[in-house]
């Protein structure tokens, strides 16, 4: 069994909007479970909005050192734009660190889930 921690992006879109309240939240919960193998940290979910990967690189180079610092091997998750649909930035600059993932979410709009089903 694997724990996903989630720092979840909506309403606010960029996580820059609070990078020290993320880097305070997974600074105390990656010190607290440092040598628990099974959890994996997603730094910023559905980055939306006007956020480009820019953004989110600039937010992943603040937060995941503060989680390294404490669990150097854990998973990282990193959320792309547009809610989790654009892979575009992360394959042309990838995150500069090991043992992360980036985030794709397709979601079917309503006629493209009914067309599936026949």
């Amino acid at each position: 069994m694997y724990v996903l921690v989630d720092w979840h992006i909506l309403n606010d879109s960029d996580p820059n909007q609070h990078t020290e309240e993320a880097a305070a939240f997974f600074g105390l919960i990656s010190e607290e479970y440092a040598s628990t193998p099974n959890l994996i940290y997603e730094i910023c979910s559905e980055p939306n909005g006007d956020t480009d990967w820019g953004d989110v690189l600039r937010y992943a180079r603040e937060v995941i050192p503060v989680i390294r610092r404490n669990a150097p091997e854990a998973v990282v998750v990193v959320g792309t734009p547009e809610y989790d649909r654009n892979l575009g930035g992360p394959a042309l600059r990838p995150l500069p660190f090991g043992n992360v993932m980036v985030v794709l979410h397709f979601t079917p709009r309503p006629t493209e889930r009914d067309s599936w089903a026949s």
